[in-house]
């Protein structure tokens, strides 16, 4: 493995039994090298905001379509606010995060995340 692309879309199981790393490890740092596709050192300053990964990203996404409208606008704040840090427009992160979110292995991470008792 050489890309952090090649990390992103590997077999989690298969790098897991390969490393001998444990299985949330391998999860986080794929989410991780997902969501650097798409933001690359942006993700730096997404971090301080919570948002490390694919999974976490999801969790923002979701949360704009929250039916709680307290949860909803907390996300848009928090997704402005990551805006001004990373120097993108409003629209243009939200549409990678939507990217993000929607993209099959981050639905797949979530799905195994959820199985671990996330």
């Amino acid at each position: 493995m050489t890309t952090i692309a090649q990390l992103a879309y590997c077999d989690s199981v298969q790098l897991c039994t390969r490393t001998g790393l444990s299985f949330q490890f391998i999860l986080d740092v794929v989410a991780q090298a997902l969501a650097w596709i798409y933001l690359a050192d942006k993700m730096d300053k997404l971090r301080p905001g919570g948002l490390r990964g694919a999974l976490e990203i999801k969790d923002l996404v979701d949360d704009f379509q929250n039916e709680d409208s307290d949860i909803a606008a907390a996300a848009k704040k928090l997704l402005e606010s990551m805006a001004t840090a990373t120097q993108l427009d409003v629209a243009q992160l939200q549409n990678a995060c939507e990217q993000i979110a929607g993209d099959p292995y981050t639905e797949f991470l979530s799905e195994v995340w959820a199985c671990q008792g996330r």
